[in-house]
């Protein structure tokens, strides 16, 4: 059972009180708070461990009823197809470049409108054109399944920067509607997919990201379709990325889609998120 697992907590030091979700600053501070491919590569070693290799091979998804099936370790994408998405839920997808992620989830796009899914992405609203174009490539009519209802592309500013901040309780609401909307539209599923680098700008709220990515667990297990969170490694900070991993019950990591050994269910981690809020607030007014 993934729960027999030894925490996270034993192999990567917790974040700290504050998050600090921007790489602002000095050259130190960056160097000191980004994650980058040699911290990655720490958590693929730590999670193709000989003694992780058949409790992530044969464990089932923590995310999902019992019913879904058990994700094959170190599944390739291109080979996977858009069912073993489903099966996994909640999906944290960590990429050096934008090139590598169009190549990397080009196949989770494709076979998600194969499969007459209905699409939702939420991206960085200076990368919405390229985006557009990537799909085009991809070999998907933008302007049909757009003018269908069939697929959105939401900026930021649309979509969890509503308003000019994060709210969380209004897009947790909001979120839950997008997963409705598809099947309630004729659609077999709703599949999500969301740029994480909303939370590194300067804007209220945008430092719930962590609680965000917990309660989502909460919603996504009553529906169908894969919703997955993608994460610029070269932006965020390394208390961000393992707060990530902690938050999803699968990972992709180096192009490969894997069961995740470091995933803190959210009835055990919200408590910890809120302490180490408090704490922060206290040393702020001290």
């Amino acid at each position: 059972m993934l729960s027999s697992f030894t925490p996270a907590s034993a192999y990567v030091v917790k974040a700290s009180a504050q998050t600090d979700y921007r790489l602002a600053g000095t050259t130190s501070r960056r160097q000191r708070g980004r994650a980058g491919v040699g911290w990655i590569a720490f958590v693929e070693a730590r999670s193709r461990r000989g003694d992780l290799r058949d409790r992530i091979r044969n464990a089932p998804n923590r995310s999902a009823g019992p019913e879904r099936a058990c994700l094959r370790e170190g599944e390739n994408l291109d080979t996977a197809g858009h069912n073993i998405f489903g099966q996994n839920g909640h999906i944290c997808a960590f990429f050096n470049s934008i090139d590598e992620q169009h190549r990397v989830l080009r196949p989770f796009i494709t076979d998600g409108f194969d499969q007459g899914d209905k699409a939702y992405h939420y991206v960085d609203p200076e990368l919405r054109d390229e985006h557009l174009r990537w799909l085009a490539e991809a070999g998907i009519n933008v302007e049909e399944v757009i003018a269908s209802g069939q697929l959105e592309v939401r900026p930021w500013q649309d979509s969890t920067l509503r308003g000019g901040r994060f709210d969380l309780d209004t897009w947790l609401a909001s979120f839950e509607q997008v997963l409705q909307s598809g099947p309630a539209a004729g659609y077999a599923q709703t599949s999500f997919m969301g740029h994480m680098e909303w939370a590194l700008t300067d804007l209220p709220g945008v430092g719930d990201l962590i609680e965000y990515e917990t309660r989502v667990n909460y919603v996504i297990p009553k529906y169908d379709g894969p919703v997955i969170c993608t994460y610029d490694l070269t932006k965020f900070g390394a208390s961000v990325v393992m707060d990530a991993l902690r938050t999803h019950p699968a990972v992709i990591i180096g192009g490969l889609l894997q069961e995740n050994p470091f995933f803190v269910p959210p009835d055990q981690l919200l408590p910890e998120i809120r302490e180490r809020r408090s704490a922060h607030e206290s040393a702020s007014t001290a």
